[in-house]
């Protein structure tokens, strides 16, 4: 049984990680190096080819930032900037690595403004979801008739209006709206809801173990 959790733990994690990633944002500084700013020609000695600006970012990150999680580096709609996707969103550099942008950027149209960075992050967080295996998440899907819609929510057995939600399945269901669970236990690991929430994921019905958790019952 033991051996049983940690594996549907392992699995789960990313799913737990993702939420993480979701939520968190991101302290960055305005520039990567004071004395670079100032001298042009420091980057000269780059080890880095200027030819390939995404592996000069990179190294210029990690090394002003050791240990920052980079996703991705890409060329972004702005020109000479690249989009640098980290934990926590999206960080704008120089081709030549030697200035930072932090925060949004927004493209101008006609007659509005586009949230470039919601766009980029919201392709990012779905590729995320859709990577992790089905059988890793605990589902509500319609009884009877096609399925319309799905919704992948982060729960916490303790949460409110996590809760809140679980009392509407029915209704959900109803409608057509099949409802994927993945874990998220606020606490973190070792708490009293991550204990709770590990055993509606080991359980033999999952579905069951869920709904009685988030009516506040107490399983073994």
């Amino acid at each position: 049984m033991i051996a049983h959790r940690k594996e549907v733990m392992r699995r789960w994690s990313l799913g737990w990680a993702l939420g993480g990633w979701l939520c968190l944002t991101l302290a960055v500084p305005a520039a990567l190096a004071d004395d670079e700013t100032a001298d042009p020609s420091a980057e000269r000695g780059a080890t880095a080819s200027s030819a390939d600006p995404a592996a000069l970012i990179r190294a210029r990150l990690n090394a002003v930032r050791p240990g920052l999680e980079i996703y991705a580096v890409e060329p972004s709609p702005m020109p000479g900037m690249y989009a640098v996707d980290v934990a926590g969103g999206v960080l704008y550099v120089s081709e030549d690595a030697r200035f930072l942008l932090p925060g949004k950027l927004y493209g101008l149209t006609d007659t509005d403004l586009v949230d470039l960075d919601s766009e980029r992050l919201a392709a990012r967080r779905k590729a995320l979801i859709d990577a992790v295996p089905l059988e890793d998440m605990i589902v509500f899907a319609p009884a009877d008739g096609p399925t319309k819609a799905v919704i992948n929510v982060f729960t916490d057995v303790d949460c409110g209006f996590c809760r809140k939600l679980h009392q509407e399945m029915p209704e959900l269901n109803a409608r057509g709206i099949e409802v994927r669970y993945l874990a998220y236990p606020r606490a973190g690991i070792g708490s009293p809801s991550y204990e709770k929430i590990v055993t509606a994921w080991c359980s033999d019905d999952r579905q069951a173990a869920l709904t009685a958790l988030k009516s506040g019952a107490n399983l073994p």
